[in-house]
């Protein structure tokens, strides 16, 4: 309530505050390109997921990965998929979601409770395996087409 007080829009400060707890952070970072960038990359990629599956390697490549190369910026990218994919299944349980301008994207799909639990489940393993080095362009790849092939 706060941050919407602060004039930052209702879903940038319920995304951003799942992923930080400083107010100062959350405010500097929802003003900032990048966030604006992948947040659109990451409402992309579940679309993709739903919709388009077979699109996703290559849109992630092309889009994603091309323009955001680093280790925090994957993690980042990453958190916001953890944050929609999430909300998916909110919705499905009729919770409140933090991507509330995507509620009616989101309501669209249909959902598989288990398969979203192991796509969660493949974020979590993923954003770990960047903090232990692994080859980044690599391991998002693989993190890729594994989803793909769910």
């Amino acid at each position: 309530a706060t941050l919407i007080k602060d004039g930052i829009k209702e879903e940038n400060a319920k995304v951003l505050s799942q992923m930080y707890d400083n107010i100062d952070d959350i405010k500097e970072i929802e003003i900032s390109e990048r966030f604006m960038n992948l947040k659109v990359e990451a409402i992309n990629f579940i679309e993709d997921y739903f919709t388009k599956r077979e699109n996703l390697l290559i849109n992630c490549q092309t889009h994603v990965f091309k323009n955001f190369n680093n280790r925090e910026d994957m993690q980042f990218f990453l958190d916001l998929l953890l944050v929609l994919f999430k909300d998916v299944m909110y919705l499905d349980y009729g919770l409140d979601i933090s991507f509330v301008d995507q509620k009616e994207l989101i309501s669209k799909y249909e959902v598989n409770k288990d398969e979203i639990i192991e796509i969660l489940e493949l974020i979590l393993k993923t954003k770990e395996a960047i903090k232990n080095n692994a080859n980044l362009m690599l391991l998002m790849d693989s993190f890729v087409y594994a989803i793909q092939r769910r």
